[in-house]
């Protein structure tokens, strides 16, 4: 399962609410608007990141599935780890380094890898 995001670039950024992922140049090309597709386990809790507010959340041992959204776009994150928080609340969330693919989003072809 991949998580779907929208967003526009402005060189060499690929920006979607709060995030800024770090991408090159060449990959992006002319394209302005894309998608960056994310797994859930490759999100990660980032003080820096976009901020997001929890609408449910399920542990699973010691690992947890938080679904969240922030009004744009919604996300599923899987944590190895709890983490204390409940429905309503906000965190912030980034992605890990190289572990998320950009698409055209006006041809949703074209899988271009992203750099951080």
């Amino acid at each position: 399962m991949m998580v779907m995001l929208s967003g526009k670039t402005e060189k060499p950024m690929f920006l979607f609410q709060e995030f800024k992922l770090l991408t090159d140049s060449e990959i992006i090309g002319d394209r302005k608007k894309v998608k960056v597709a994310v797994r859930p386990e490759d999100f990660i809790l980032d003080s820096n990141g976009g901020e997001f507010r929890v609408v449910t959340q399920l542990p699973t041992g010691p690992a947890q599935i938080l679904n969240l959204e922030n009004g744009v776009n919604e996300a599923t994150m899987v944590s190895p780890d709890y983490i204390k928080v409940k429905p309503g609340e906000t965190i912030r969330i980034g992605v890990k380094d190289e572990t998320y693919n950009i698409f055209d989003l006006e041809t949703e072809r074209g899988s271009f890898k992203g750099l951080c």
